[in-house]
């Protein structure tokens, strides 16, 4: 064979390879994940935001907020609690049915300070509207020394 088919051969293999993995990975797979700013760019986000709403009253933390500012409580430092915020977002955005094992799995990321706080964990949806980003801040779960409330969540989204 040609030495320069061979070439074309192990460039176009290579590229089939790429395009394949990249493609059943939903853009997971380098470079894409390590700059999500070129493969995500535009489009919406969720991550997870974490305040300690100790002493606040339960019914009055319903309410979505289109502002982080406003939200209630004082924000947890994840990073304080020995939790990588990705991890926390990543582990409630993916998982589809909160069952006892799930739910006791997101209670152990919070062990250490469940003991004298109150936490709830906002769902924070980012889009971009106008050429301005938006966010939407819905709470998700609050979680007591001895017990786990699921707060509902909105139907569009």
């Amino acid at each position: 064979m040609h030495p320069q088919k061979k070439k074309i051969y192990l460039l176009v293999g290579v590229l089939a390879v790429y395009i394949l993995l990249v493609s059943t990975h939903q853009g997971e797979f380098w470079p894409f994940s390590i700059f999500p700013m070129y493969s995500q760019a535009g489009h919406s986000w969720t991550k997870t935001l974490v305040r300690d709403v100790s002493g606040l009253n339960v019914d009055s933390l319903r309410d979505e907020y289109d502002q982080i500012a406003k939200l209630p409580g004082k924000p947890v430092a994840l990073k304080t609690v020995g939790i990588n915020k990705n991890d926390l977002s990543n582990f409630i955005s993916k998982t589809t049915s909160w069952h006892k094992q799930e739910i006791t799995e997101l209670r152990s990321f919070f062990d250490r300070i469940l003991t004298n706080k109150t936490i709830l964990i906002y769902k924070v949806h980012g889009y971009l509207k106008d050429q301005n980003v938006k966010v939407s801040c819905l709470p998700f779960v609050l979680l007591k020394s001895d017990s786990t409330i699921f707060i509902k969540e909105k139907e569009s989204m």
